[in-house]
């Protein structure tokens, strides 16, 4: 947006990296309003910010008709439930949004509203003494208020779609939100924190929590590979048995399992998909039933079960690890 190419080429660099950016994760789909507010600010010429919005709305239009044809839709089987609460829930949704941008997720309820309060006095704090100490520098206030639409902007898709402040869920519709509170609170730290080390010390701190916080959301999903893995290894071993799976995990700490797809790998890895029975599913944010309620839904279906699902093997996902449950005999022969 701000090199020397002239306007078709830079439109065409622009639109590449849109594309580019749709294929990886939805939430760049709002780019086009903030690049509408950056050629509004720039004075630039009504007919040229027609031209950007059509090739950008162009853009994005292609994204949705090759969706549409490799998958058959614009949202998938997973998409179908982002919109389906009130928005009257909106303002909730969009402020859980914006303090998992600053914090970490964990299920102390008071801890994280407590954090965020104060992040948010120390952000509004730093913001007002940035625009009194640099009110006559016009160019850097506009560039900030740029930077801070941009953040209010890209966090429209994940208060749409809700993320979760106690697990990871969510976490890859914040990574544009990100990308713009990084830009501004850079742009705080070299401004309003002296001395130099101060910055120094604040930007080590800040890398090294960075790392550990990846590191820990690496391992939730190494979990959620193994538990796959281990899951679709046991029903291959009883290969030809009749089979119920309890306690299916949608998801293990935010990182997803088989909230979908379960039929899918069942093919993909050649099991049998009439010999393998859904028992139950623990659910986002859901504890694990403790093993005599697994127990109790085994056996609440033997008056159900007929040809081959009788008698079956029983594998039950207790928070941890897979294991099979025995199963117990009510009136059969």
């Amino acid at each position: 947006m701000t090199s020397n190419l002239n306007e078709w080429r830079k439109m065409w660099w622009v639109c590449l990296c849109f594309f580019l950016g749709l294929l990886a994760y939805e939430s760049i789909i709002v780019l086009p309003a903030w690049i509408l507010l950056y050629l509004l600010t720039q004075g630039t010429p009504a007919r040229s910010v027609v031209r950007w919005i059509v090739v950008l709305l162009a853009t994005a239009g292609l994204h949705l008709v090759i969706r549409v044809v490799l998958s058959g839709s614009i949202i998938g089987e997973y998409g179908e439930g982002v919109l389906q609460s009130s928005f009257l829930n909106g303002l909730g949704r969009s402020l859980k949004a914006m303090g998992k941008t600053f914090l970490p997720p964990s299920d102390n309820k008071l801890l994280l509203q407590g954090a965020f309060v104060a992040v948010i006095i120390l952000l509004t704090y730093s913001l007002v003494r940035f625009f009194q100490r640099y009110a006559r520098e016009n160019r850097t206030i506009v560039f900030l208020r740029l930077l801070v639409a941009g953040y209010a902007i890209s966090l429209l898709m994940p208060a749409l779609a809700g993320v979760s402040t106690r697990t990871s869920e969510g976490g890859r519709l914040l990574l544009m939100p990100a990308i713009f509170l990084c830009m501004t609170l850079s742009l705080l730290l070299l401004k309003m924190v002296r001395p130099d080390w101060l910055q120094i010390t604040v930007i080590i701190t800040a890398m090294v929590a960075g790392c550990i916080l990846l590191e820990m959301d690496n391992y939730r999903w190494q979990r959620a590979s193994e538990s796959v893995r281990e899951v679709l290894g046991l029903l291959k071993k009883h290969e030809g048995k009749s089979l119920l799976v309890a306690n299916l995990p949608e998801e293990i700490d935010g990182a997803y399992v088989f909230r979908v797809g379960f039929k899918e790998a069942l093919l993909i890895h050649g099991i049998d998909t009439g010999m393998v029975k859904v028992v139950s599913v623990v659910k986002r944010d859901q504890g694990v039933p403790a093993a005599f309620t697994v127990q109790d839904r085994v056996h609440s279906l033997d008056g159900n079960l007929t040809g081959n699902y009788y008698p079956p093997v029983v594998l039950s996902w207790d928070g941890t690890k897979w294991g099979e449950v025995p199963f117990q005999v009510n009136n059969k022969q």
